[in-house]
């Protein structure tokens, strides 16, 4: 039997499957071989990530695809030991890409990727970052326990296979093989895989995509607990922005081959769109008259809805004036909100 296997190497061994870029190996159980023969020479290195702060630094660093079609120009970005980070873009931004140039799949042309102050591509730098792709490929013959109690192996340090199936919720998938596993299932295996071994940092490239509604939330509730509990630095996409909302402290845009954003979630929405206050009012056109310029207003008969930057300072204004007021509400915006307003004045 022939297997595409690939391994990415993380705190001391095989993170998970990848079509191998360097050919095929003769089978499930010699790939493992293999990566078991590496066991020796990572654990001698994987004691050099034990208490060191882990962090990420990209400086100035382009990349070309295929053909020269440009996917990042210049561009920076530092993540600081226990910062959790979205990386936010539209489809094509260029999110995965980013991701496997932090994973060492990908190379540079210019500048320099440094995670804990080596490259990415550097056992000193693998040994301590656990890694969910969007894409993976897990041996068909295997069970999900098997696969689990191999991977576990090839750390120093490891999670029990009971402990990694009741945290991330995968009793009943126990004894599932990879040709029977779905898409959804092979990402809450990666996603656990990704944390198996302890790291300081953890990349996750769509880790909610295909899984249905509860499974998802399992999935959030599950890596914020272990990033919080563990102040594990990691690096977040996903098309669910409520997800990245959950998870992250700061937000990265990707737009047009360069970082347009980097700021804190709430922040960025207080400046890209705010709070909402709505109220009912008697006299709704003289609301106009004590809005400032970076206030929106909408009018609907006596409904009033104005979007602020500073709900508070509005309030007050709101009372000191003499404008009949009633059933005053006040809502906060959401990532997803300021990202499509971001997107619409691009």
């Amino acid at each position: 039997m022939k297997v595409p296997f690939g391994v990415m190497y993380t705190r001391g061994g095989a993170l998970l499957m990848y079509p191998a870029p360097h050919g095929l190996l003769d089978s499930t159980s010699s790939a493992l071989a293999a990566c078991l023969a590496l066991h020796a020479r990572i654990a001698s290195v994987a004691a050099l990530g034990e208490g060191v702060s882990a962090f990420v630094e990209v400086m100035n660093v382009a990349y070309r695809y295929r053909g020269g079609m440009c996917a990042f120009e210049n561009v920076s970005l530092s993540v600081k030991k226990g910062q959790v980070l979205g990386l936010l873009g539209v489809n094509g931004a260029g999110k995965t890409t980013f991701v496997r140039l932090l994973q060492g799949i990908l190379s540079p042309i210019s500048g320099s990727i440094s995670i804990n102050g080596y490259p990415p591509t550097s056992l000193r730098a693998k040994v301590i970052c656990g890694n969910a792709p969007q894409t993976s490929v897990f041996p068909s013959a295997l069970r999900v326990s098997e696969f689990i109690s191999y991977v576990s192996k090839l750390y120093p340090r490891s999670e029990s296979l009971s402990a990694v199936l009741d945290k991330f919720h995968l009793k009943d998938l126990k004894n599932r093989k990879g040709s029977h596993m779905s898409g959804g299932q092979k990402r809450q295996v990666a996603v656990a895989l990704a944390f198996v071994g302890f790291p300081s940092l953890v990349l996750l490239d769509e880790p909610t995509a295909g899984l249905d509604i509860s499974s998802r939330r399992d999935v959030i509730n599950t890596v914020k607990s272990e990033i919080s509990k563990r102040g594990i630095t990691a690096i977040v996409t996903s098309h669910y922005l409520d997800d990245i909302e959950s998870l992250a402290d700061t937000v990265v845009v990707l737009q047009n081959g360069r970082i347009t954003h980097n700021e804190p979630i709430n922040t960025l929405i207080k400046h890209t769109r705010g709070n909402v206050v709505s109220f009912f009012s008697k006299s709704p056109n003289r609301v106009k008259n004590i809005l400032t310029k970076a206030e929106k207003f909408d009018i609907s008969g006596d409904f009033v809805r104005v979007t602020t930057p500073d709900s508070d300072n509005l309030l007050r204004r709101l009372y000191t004036s003499d404008i009949s007021l009633r059933d005053i509400r006040v809502q906060s915006g959401t990532l997803e909100d300021a990202f499509v307003e971001l997107i619409r004045k691009e």
